[in-house]
């Protein structure tokens, strides 16, 4: 953006400022992994040299985050606004979008397919997502929880989980915006294929038929982002999860002209 509307706080931050980024970028705090019983003294209490979240009763398996830096422009060993920085490319604005379809035919055999893709953006999940029956933040919204919400949530035996530890409310301190929530995007769909087989002319020309092609096809067989564990659809936009899925569709034909 060559210009936008932006008050001092953020313009004259270079981490935080929105002048000269890309539209739509996302903004949030750094997370460096989570906060580890090391991090905290016999009290319970972080140790010096670990900055602190305001109002935030930090634990274990908490997301920690990066002190960029406090009113002065230097590190202040809190983590709050002026911590901010830019965690994410526009989702709605991938740097690369591209395709191509492929085609082959061979003695009545024909193939071709349509593969699409984009790269260089970011996905932001967040909220009560569902994700192949993990819940991202269990008891959001004072919904309740199964067994399936502990499958990839960080407990003193899984360290290195993908979400944060389970409470009995979501701590505000994990759900902020950070870029552990953001999401690489990038991928590559397999949006069409058809396969079909002409039958010679001579055996339709003795049923008084000029052409008979049988075919089978298929939309969206596959998609592959190997930078995204979760298993949403790239291609939807930020949400909790509440939308459908792209369907996958087979099908048979016979196609006979006279």
């Amino acid at each position: 953006m060559k210009e936008i509307y932006e008050t001092s706080a953020t313009y004259d931050n270079p981490n935080r400022r929105k002048t000269g980024r890309p539209l739509d970028s996302y903004f949030g705090y750094k997370a460096i992994g989570y906060f580890t019983a090391d991090d905290f003294d016999a009290n319970g209490n972080l140790k010096e040299g670990i900055a602190s979240i305001p109002d935030a009763n930090v634990a274990p398996g908490d997301i920690k985050y990066r002190d960029l830096s406090g009113p002065n422009g230097v590190p202040d060993g809190i983590i709050d606004a002026h911590d901010e920085t830019v965690i994410g490319r526009p989702k709605n604005n991938p740097q690369l979008m591209f395709g191509f379809v492929p085609t082959i035919t061979w003695k009545g055999f024909d193939f071709s397919t349509l593969w699409q893709g984009a790269a260089l953006y970011d996905s932001y999940i967040w909220g009560i997502m569902y994700i192949w029956g993990i819940m991202v933040n269990p008891f959001e919204n004072l919904s309740s929880a199964t067994k399936l919400v502990y499958k990839d949530h960080w407990t003193p035996e899984n360290t290195n989980a993908r979400y944060p530890r389970v409470t009995v409310q979501p701590q505000s301190h994990n759900t902020v915006n950070s870029s552990h929530w953001v999401k690489n995007s990038s991928y590559l769909r397999l949006k069409n294929i058809e396969f079909g087989y002409t039958l010679p002319r001579q055996w339709t020309e003795k049923a008084a038929m000029s052409k008979v092609r049988i075919y089978f096809a298929g939309q969206n067989l596959l998609t592959w982002t190997p930078k995204m564990k979760e298993k949403i659809d790239p291609e939807a936009g930020d949400s909790n999860g509440n939308y459908y899925f792209q369907q996958s569709v087979y099908s048979f034909g016979l196609n006979v002209t006279f």
